[in-house]
């Protein structure tokens, strides 16, 4: 994507009339023709992946070559800040090795009722969240 002088592709992130999730989502629906879109944060480029195959790879396959993710959560006990998106070398190689015992198809099978029936329920709560008027 064509970016603008010192924000990139992110100026409504930066000036703060979208959130990231709103901003990647653009950019993805902008590019459904692409399987990868290219993009920048002010100078530093970003790659957005759109094609499933190539999500699985780097993931999965590939996952040994892309450790380090530019996620800083240094010194933030927040639950965010321990998974496998955020962490780098070799406490990512420790938490993959433990998780990955986890999510085998088996058990991702037996997890799927429990897993649909919270987020059954997560919409329920933002309903009645929206219904107060709330915000989410």
């Amino acid at each position: 994507m064509k970016p603008t002088i010192f924000v990139g592709n992110l100026g409504g992130l930066l000036f703060q009339k979208e959130s990231l999730g709103e901003c990647l989502k653009r950019v993805y629906d902008q590019n459904t023709e692409k399987p990868v879109v290219g993009m920048f944060s002010a100078l530093k480029p970003i790659l957005v992946i759109r094609d499933l195959n190539v999500v699985r790879n780097i993931l999965v396959m590939d996952a040994h070559a892309f450790l380090d993710r530019p996620i800083e959560t240094k010194g933030s006990t927040s639950l965010g800040a321990r998974n496998l998106f955020v962490l780098k070398g070799k406490e990512w190689r420790h938490m993959r090795v433990k998780l990955t015992p986890t999510f085998t198809s088996g058990k991702m099978k037996k997890m799927f009722y429990l897993i649909n029936a919270c987020g059954k329920e997560l919409l329920q709560c933002i309903d009645r969240d929206m219904s107060k008027g709330g915000r989410t």
